[in-house]
């Protein structure tokens, strides 16, 4: 009679209360784009930003990304991960043909996004270095080829690489300082996720965040707690990035910006267009132009 021999293999018992786990298993990737590019990120005059997640795989070429002061290298080899909203600068000492395989995707819900963006921000951006990426990126450089994006479920299974890159980076310790606890992250994010949820609901009236507070029967001073600990914003910063978010669709196909900033709560064009740039690092009508 044949021996079973299952039980000498299995050395991990599952975990069902691991908040991390029901975080990546909870959110929902949104593919957005991806391919290969050979062209610069940006504008070597301007400062930039994207609205999403953007991960890139140097194929060939070098350049330097700055953001927030700090300068990053990217050459042939290199992996990174450019973040929403962060204001970024492309530059080549010496012109060169600069060729990177790309990743554009979203994550939901907001709090699983911000939280996500949170961690990358705080592990920094030699994080990158570590030889992991690299085999990823060599792996993301054949997935991309023209003729695997033929098959069959190719997006479910890019999709499933991408949740295990994001996976992979929360996984990654923090400073002890550092630390995020998943689990009282994901239950601040479930206020985070009502608030958007209101404000989408209420998309036409101005930010009012003591009023905000009352319709979700808590107090201002725990959504400040909760946004800060969760996007690192105050939650009146977190409604106008949502509300900014939420205008480019319709500025991209032609929405006017006085009709916008008034569908948005704004009480003038000009107020609408100081919001947008305080996001964007740019105002509506050069957002329309770029």
């Amino acid at each position: 009679m044949p021996i079973n021999l299952s039980d000498q293999y299995i050395s991990q018992q599952a975990s069902p209360d691991d908040a991390l786990v029901n975080l990546v298993q909870h959110m929902q990737i949104e593919l957005l784009g991806h391919g290969s590019k050979k062209s610069r990120l940006g504008s070597s005059r301007s400062d930039f930003v994207i609205e999403n997640f953007l991960i890139i795989y140097v194929l060939s070429g070098s350049a330097r990304l700055q953001n927030k002061g700090s300068n990053i290298t990217l050459k042939a080899g290199s992996f990174f991960l450019l973040l929403p909203f962060e204001v970024y600068r492309f530059s080549q000492s010496v012109p060169n043909t600069f060729r990177y395989i790309y990743i554009y995707f979203n994550i939901l819900p907001l709090s699983v996004n911000n939280i996500f963006k949170k961690h990358t921000l705080l592990a920094g951006k030699n994080a990158f270095r570590k030889n992991w990426y690299r085999q990823i990126g060599i792996y993301l450089a054949e997935l991309c080829q023209p003729v695997y994006q033929k098959n069959a479920g190719y997006n479910f299974l890019l999709r499933h690489v991408i949740e295990g890159i994001i996976a992979y980076i929360l996984h990654e310790p923090l400073d002890d300082i550092l630390v995020i606890n998943y689990k009282s992250t994901t239950k601040d994010g479930t206020l985070v996720d009502l608030t958007f949820s209101y404000t989408m609901q209420h998309l036409h009236e101005p930010v009012n965040i003591a009023r905000l507070a009352q319709e979700l029967a808590t107090s201002r001073s725990t959504l400040n707690r909760v946004f800060q600990h969760v996007m690192n914003l105050s939650p009146s910063q977190a409604v106008t990035r949502f509300k900014i978010h939420h205008s480019l669709e319709s500025l991209k196909k032609g929405v006017s910006i006085k009709e916008l900033a008034l569908s948005l709560g704004y009480s003038s064009p000009s107020h609408f267009s100081r919001a947008f740039r305080s996001v964007m690092n740019l105002t509506p009508t050069e957002y329309i132009l770029k």
